[in-house]
């Protein structure tokens, strides 16, 4: 949201029986793009995935064409590992180990 209004969105999947979160989806308007919303969203949904106290590793798949997702994952510290049987690149974050 930028005040009232929305800018995109973002799904994700945390089990608690499993040590891994999954993005599935994360979204920014297209005529928003480029001015950090993508950013702070990625660094509140990983605040909140960290918090959960379960998960040491959060994956997301982009467009292997997509820049803007590859710097702004790269620079949230995700690892490329390479291509999904759809062609999508899968980048995984491994979290700190002493979380709450």
């Amino acid at each position: 949201m930028a005040g009232d209004r929305i800018v995109g969105f973002l799904m994700y999947e945390a089990p608690q029986d499993d040590d891994e979160a999954r993005i599935y989806r994360f979204m920014i308007d297209r005529a928003d793009q480029g001015r950090g919303y993508g950013k702070a969203a990625l660094r509140e949904v990983l605040d909140e995935i960290i918090g959960l106290g379960n998960i040491r590793h959060v994956s997301i798949c982009y467009e292997p064409g997509n820049e803007a997702a590859r710097h702004l994952y790269r620079a949230a510290g995700f690892v490329e590992e390479g291509l999904d049987e759809d062609g999508e690149m899968i980048a995984d974050l491994a979290l700190p180990g002493d979380q709450p």
